[in-house]
């Protein structure tokens, strides 16, 4: 892309984003996951999914019909005002609600400072993972990022005794001598906890639920059982509005892609890297979620109706599915 769009307004504004932005990412919050600085090709396939599905017209509309519908809401709260309330209850509805606008901006600038500091923290962790990987105590960089901090200061703070000479026959690490116990036992761990993960990947977690369940949750929920209901599904209305459309699940950012301009977006939830899809998107359906989410904020904002809360969606909807999503009363059902 650098050597094609060198010399090019779009790359000199993309490293500018990037410099601004650069430190984010899919599922920032796992600092063990790459930076759109390190891997930037989510925003590309993002830009490529508005150059192929073109100008959406009636994205002013909606942004208009959301103020105009915002504005008539807030005169039949202040016409309800009478009396006294006009004098008491009304100016302080009006400083609430200016105050309630600001933490949603403080939220986010907040969150976006903390992943700035993630993201150099991950810099310098980067150095150590490399080194162990030139050592031959890990196979690959993101390997890593399984270890615990007690675990890599040991490896790191222990004396590295000499190489023996490399035995015949036997397996031999990255600088052709025997692996070391200490490799052996970080790659053991690492293994473990890959396969570990890979298990409970599977897991879904109940929106509320006791620690002491957490322990009974995963032995009986790794079965993959479907929910087969062919019903209505139902949610939390988190942002009103009804739309009829095609239906497009996506469970993971590596199918963004698939993502069509006036569909329904379905999904498990999303983060702030998802926010793209929502440009395209004519309505949401997420399974877990409350009305300050992330999915259910940016979907008021572009004027999306959706639903948060709707049980197993992801499974009992597919991906070409025509649904009549109604977000004011809580229900999406098929056509």
């Amino acid at each position: 892309m650098r050597a094609a769009l060198d010399g090019t307004q779009f790359l000199r504004s993309f490293d500018r984003f990037l410099d601004r932005y650069g430190h984010r990412g899919l599922y920032e919050s796992d600092w063990a996951l790459p930076r759109y600085r390190e891997d930037p090709s989510p925003l590309l396939h993002a830009i490529r999914m508005h150059l192929r599905d073109g100008r959406d017209a009636s994205r002013a509309g909606q942004a208009e019909r959301a103020d105009a519908e915002a504005s008539a809401v807030w005169s039949e709260f202040e016409r309800a005002m009478t009396g006294l309330k006009r004098w008491t209850t009304l100016p302080r509805a009006r400083k609430l609600a200016k105050t309630i606008k600001h933490y949603y901006v403080w939220r986010e600038q907040c969150r976006s400072d903390m992943i700035r500091i993630a993201a150099a923290l991950r810099a310098w962790h980067l150095v150590l993972a490399d080194r162990f990987v030139e050592r031959g105590w890990l196979d690959r960089q993101d390997d890593y990022f399984y270890l615990l901090f007690d675990e890599i200061a040991a490896a790191v703070g222990t004396k590295q005794p000499a190489r023996p000479e490399p035995v015949e026959g036997r397996a031999s690490d990255a600088r052709g001598s025997t692996p070391s116990p200490r490799a052996a036992g970080l790659r053991a761990m690492v293994a473990k906890r890959r396969a570990e993960m890979e298990r409970n990947r599977r897991i879904e977690v109940p929106l509320l639920m006791h620690e002491s369940e957490l322990a009974a949750m995963i032995r009986t929920s790794r079965s993959g059982a479907v929910e087969t209901d062919e019903g209505d599904l139902r949610g939390t209305p988190v942002s009103r509005g009804s739309v009829e459309a095609e239906v497009v699940v996506i469970t993971d950012p590596g199918d963004f892609a698939s993502m069509k301009r006036g569909a329904i977006l379905v999904t498990r939830a999303t983060d702030p890297s998802w926010t793209p899809l929502f440009t395209l998107a004519a309505g949401v359906i997420v399974e877990v979620g409350g009305v300050l989410s992330h999915a259910s904020t940016i979907a008021r904002e572009y004027g999306l109706p959706a639903l948060a809360n709707v049980k197993h969606a992801t499974r009992r909807l597919r991906t070409g599915d025509r649904i009549l999503l109604n977000a004011t009363e809580g229900w999406a059902r098929r056509c």
